[in-house]
Parts: structure tokens; C-alpha cells; sequence
């Protein structure tokens, strides 16, 4: 809990009223995608700034 907590600090999911279960469930898919991306870009050699290593919960416009 504590991690969820620190990931979602910044974001609109910190209050917990915002925190719906399917907005919850999407943003963590999203985040292992994101991160699963990067992490075989690098595999493969491409260099990145540590700032491309982190995923941070954004509303979605959808």
C-alpha cells in the first residue's frame, strides 16, 4: 500500500475518492506496458535518460 501510495503521490489518483477500481486496474496495465517498452528498448541498446524509467498515473481525455 505504502508503494501505491508513493507512486500515486503527485497525481489525481493521491486522493483516494478518485480511486476507482477499472481507473486503478488501467493505469497499472499502462504503467507495466510503459515500463515493458522501455525496458527492451534498452535490451536492445538504445541509451535513455532515467527520466523515461518512471511512469506516473495521468487522467485519461478518454
Amino acid at each position: 500500500m505504502g508503494g501505491f501510495n508513493d507512486w500515486v503521490r503527485s497525481s489525481y489518483l493521491a486522493e483516494p475518492k478518485n480511486r476507482q477500481v477499472v481507473d486503478v486496474a488501467n493505469q497499472i496495465m499502462n504503467g507495466a506496458a510503459y515500463l515493458y517498452r522501455i525496458q527492451s528498448l534498452k535490451i536492445q541498446g538504445v541509451q535513455l535518460h532515467d527520466f523515461y524509467s518512471q511512469y506516473y498515473p495521468e487522467k485519461s481525455t478518454l
